[in-house]
Parts: C-alpha cells; structure tokens; sequence
C-alpha cells in the first residue's frame, strides 16, 4: 500500500543551516516535525564584501509531495550598501516549473540585510539546483548554489545481519538503522520503495514500477533470483517465464521463514523458497529458487484468481478473496489453515465458518499470520482467530488450539467481542490489533515483554500498551503496528516508531540489546540522541526491523 506523504519543511536560517525534514506517516496524514541538522556558521570576511546566511554545500533530502520553504538572507559585510539580490534554477535534473513552486523571485532590492524567500511543493522525484546572486553595488557580487535532493521510497533497517537482511552490503548486526544500499551502486541507496516485507531472516521490497527486490537469507531460493547464494544488497525477482527477465505487476509481498509470496495486479499469487509443507500452493513440496503460481483449488490445472491481500506466516500463507472469503495452505499441524482439520495442504483450502462449519468465513478485509495461527480482521471490526492457542495466541480467554475461527473477546467483556480494530499483526506466538483511535491491544505469549504493558505475563484475551513516558496511561497516536518473532513495532501519526520486546540483536533500534516491556523509540542513526522520523511503512523480521521512508 502506497501511503501519503506528509509535510516537510526545508528552512535556510541566518549564520547557519537547519533543515527540519517532515515525514510520511502510515494510512493517515497529518504534520510532523523531524530532526535537524545544523551546519556550521558562515565565518563573516573582513573588509567589504557579502555574508551568507546559507552554508552552501549542504545538501537536503526531502519527499516529493513535501513542502520546500526557502528564506535565504545575505548581509554586506560594511552595512553600509543596498542590495539587490535574485535567485534562479541553475541545475540538477528539475526545471523551475517541476521544482513546484508557486512563486519563485526573481529579484528584490533593499538595505543589508536583505532576505528572498519563496515556498513550493516538491513535484517529482529529482534534483534542485538553485543559485542565489546578490550586488551589494560597489562590485562586491557573489553567488552561492543550494542543491535540494527530492528522493522518495528509501527504505532503513536494524537488528540481526547475519544473511545480509538489513541490506547495507555488509553482515554486520547492527542497533541503529542503517540504509539499504542501491545494488546498481553500492555508494548510494535504494530508492522508488512503495512496501516492505519481512521474512525470517530476509527482507523484500516492492518499487513503484511493480517490480521487487529482496535480500538476505536464501538458502531455499526466498530471494527469486534463481540462485541459493545469500545477498547482502538487493537482488531482483526473476520473470518465471522469462529467467533473462524480471517480475513486473507485483502490488503487495510478505515473507515466511523461508518463502516469499507476492500478489499481482491481475489477482494472482506468485509464490518461491521453501515448500517443504506446501505452503508456496502450487501441489508441491518441492523448493524452487523462481516464482510458481498458486494454483486453483477447484482447477488444479488453473491458477488461483480474485487475491486481493495476504499474509504469509512461518510456513502457511493466507489469500484474501474479492468476495471477502478466505483461501490457505501449507503447514496445518495446529489448525492454522482453519479447514476445520489439521491436514497440510499444498493447494487453497477455504476457511470454515465456525457458526456453520458447511459454510466458509466471510465478511473479512485483512489478514496476519503467526508461525502456528491466523488472524482475520472482519469489515464490523471485530477478530478472528485459529491455529495454535498454547499461549493465548487466539484471544478467547483460553489456551485451547482451534482449527475454526474463534472470536477475540473484550478484554473489559469477555461474553463480548473485542470490536473497533482497524489493523491486525501476528508475531510467532502472540497478536497485535490496532484500534481506530490510535492505542493498541495485543495477546498471547509475554516472556520478552512484547505484548508491551509493562510485564512479562502471558495473556489470552487483549492487553493495553502502555504509554513510556506514563506507565499509568496508554500508548496512543499509532497508524500501523508490525509483529514477528517476539518484538512488536508500532508506527505513529509523526512517523516516529515505537518498538518493545525482545531485543537480542538490537531490533527494537534503541541502540541496546536490552528487552523492554514498554515501548522504547528508534534513534535517529544521524543523530543518536534524536530519534528516526519520516517512516510511512514498517515490517518486523525474527531479529531484525525495516522502515520504508
């Protein structure tokens, strides 16, 4: 899902450069502030001549859709000379009409110190190279060029990097993000990300051409790329039909242990790596290193159509149906495929509804998978779950398997339904469910502090998170949650993440190996005692975390 950016501002200050970088929040919008960076301040010269008030080699990175907010200020050095001053696109690869704004100077005239400022949206992807001229008219001219970057879909990642997940070319693990290097040039980073996804211990990304890079662990061929060979930079998924050629019209991906699943545009599933169980559902068992297509349940000859989402858990994968039902395969050892028995298969089996098992689940508009159980988000806010309970995983206030759908209950009721989730996750053994304002509910397995409301205790019906800053109040403003393994992450309206539970390859990004109970934010790699802004995506791996920008 391509979520909206939100505003930026880019500001030029007298004796200095700060730039304040907005973000991109998740699925809703809403300003921010970001972090800043201050460049040293311009030394003033003796005698005649022009102070600027910009640091002329400093070079910003925005979004497109951010707003670009200029005020460059320049001061005759005598204070004794009227100044006129212009300013002008010069270079780059976007002329001053792509650049966005609305009203660009081209001159103004006044005493020292004199100011041009201008504003505009940043139109596209590209490169601004504005050039400011100022006369202070006895001869003393001079010129200065500020380069604006206009980049979009970076993606950073942290924790565990041992098969090359966190993509910087190195496997190093690593406590604060890194940036996911450009294959093409290792010197420069990964741009045009619109998804990402996690495996076990390798990470996929969708670009806004349709096509898919993944990196990481690929000893089961998880990577697409007709290899087994493990890479620590992004590979591009081969064309099945084509090895000399790409895949194209990927619109969603998501990862297991050791598979790779990604959802086309025309409602088909392509799916490669692991297939020990089945779970890649093209009637095998056998692995392969390029993408097969999910068969037809009712046509094995045929391929499987009408996916319009999924999720994928350790070795099951789930479809959600334009008709709002449910197909899955692959492992079923706790019921997790919800067909009311616990038979693997390697082709879709649909979902039961649990009020009449001759009838199958409806009504269901997202989906998230664990190692052993599913979770469904119905369209009246209210959870679904099935596969293993052994530690509450399901939510009914039990620890009983079910291989149908049970219902998860309210915490405050539990002879009702927990109702008004907008969002759902899974990690290996516990379940997230976001809220529609903002605060967030999870279940299940405790020991590392995951399910994030202070304690280690297991829970089978749903728990608050707890606020960091307030241990009596609860964490609030969240747009997007993410869940594998035994940490869960939080993605808030200011694009700032919030990350609790285990953290023994520094997953949670506090720049610690240390768990935590409570939600600890991710730092800022620039900066360690500020923390990361601009996220509008994020995915959880089993030790390592990812941010789309």
């Amino acid at each position: 899902m391509v979520r909206p950016f939100r505003t930026a501002r880019v500001v030029l200050l007298a004796l200095g450069f700060t730039a304040t970088v907005g973000a991109c929040g998740g699925g809703s919008s809403g300003g921010k502030t970001g972090s800043q960076n201050v460049a040293p301040a311009i030394t003033a010269p003796t005698g005649p001549g022009i102070v600027w008030g910009i640091d002329p080699t400093y070079t910003t990175v925005i979004n497109p859709g951010d707003s670009l907010d200029f005020s460059v200020i320049a001061t005759d050095a005598d204070a004794a000379n009227t100044l006129t001053f212009t300013a002008s696109v010069t270079g780059g690869s976007l002329t001053e009409a792509q650049t966005g704004f609305t009203s660009f100077p081209s001159m103004t005239t006044g005493a020292s110190p004199q100011s041009l400022s201008f504003a505009g949206t940043a139109a596209q992807v590209g490169n601004i190279e504005i050039t400011f001229l100022v006369d202070d008219g006895e001869g003393a001219m001079d010129t200065v060029s500020h380069s604006v970057e206009v980049r979009a879909g970076t993606v950073q990642a942290w924790g565990d990097n041992m098969f090359g997940q966190l993509g910087d070319g190195t496997t190093t693990t690593s406590l604060i993000p890194v940036e996911v290097v450009d294959p093409s040039d290792p010197t420069s980073f990964l741009t045009g990300v619109t998804a990402v996804a996690t495996g076990w211990r390798h990470t996929v990304a969708l670009l806004g051409d349709g096509t898919f890079r993944a990196w990481g662990d690929n000893r089961f061929g998880q990577l697409g790329d007709g290899t087994t060979t493990d890479s620590s930079t992004p590979v591009q998924v081969v064309d099945p039909s084509d090895p000399t050629g790409f895949l194209t019209g990927v619109i969603a991906v998501d990862g297991g242990w050791g598979h790779t699943v990604a959802l086309l545009g025309d409602g088909t599933v392509r799916a490669w790596g692991s297939n020990i169980l089945g779970q890649l559902g093209d009637g095998t068992t056998t692995d392969i290193s390029t993408p097969v297509q999910v068969v037809d349940p009712s046509d094995p000859t045929g391929f499987l159509t009408g996916v319009t989402a999924g999720a994928v858990g350790n070795f099951h994968t789930v479809a959600l149906l334009d008709d709002a039902t449910v197909l899955t395969w692959g492992d079923n050892l706790r019921g997790q495929l919800g067909d009311g028995t616990t038979t693997d298969s390697s082709t879709p089996v649909q979902v039961v509804d649990p009020s009449d098992p001759t009838g199958f689940l409806t009504g269901v508009t997202a989906l998230a998978a664990g190692w052993w159980h599913t979770v469904a988000l119905l369209g009246d806010g209210t959870v679904r779950a099935w596969g293993s309970n052994i530690l509450g995983q399901l939510g009914d206030g039990t620890t009983t398997n079910s291989s149908t759908p049970v219902q998860v209950v309210d915490p405050s009721d539990p002879t009702g339904s927990l109702t008004g989730v907008t969002a759902v996750a899974a990690g290996t053994r516990h379940t997230v469910a976001l809220l529609g304002d903002g605060p967030v509910r999870v279940w299940g397995w405790h020991r590392f502090g995951q399910l994030g409301d202070g304690t280690t205790t297991d829970s089978s019906t749903p728990v608050q998170v707890v606020d960091p800053s307030d241990p009596t109040s609860f964490l609030t403003g969240v747009t997007a949650v993410a869940a594998v393994n035994h940490h869960t992450v939080a993605l808030l309206g200011d694009g700032t993440l919030r990350a609790w539970g285990y953290n023994l390859s520094g997953q949670l990004g506090d720049g610690t190996t240390t768990d935590s109970s409570t939600p600890v934010q991710v730092i800022d790699p620039s900066d360690p005692s500020g923390f990361l802004t601009g996220v509008t995506a994020l995915a959880a791996g089993w030790f390592h975390t990812v941010a789309l920008h």
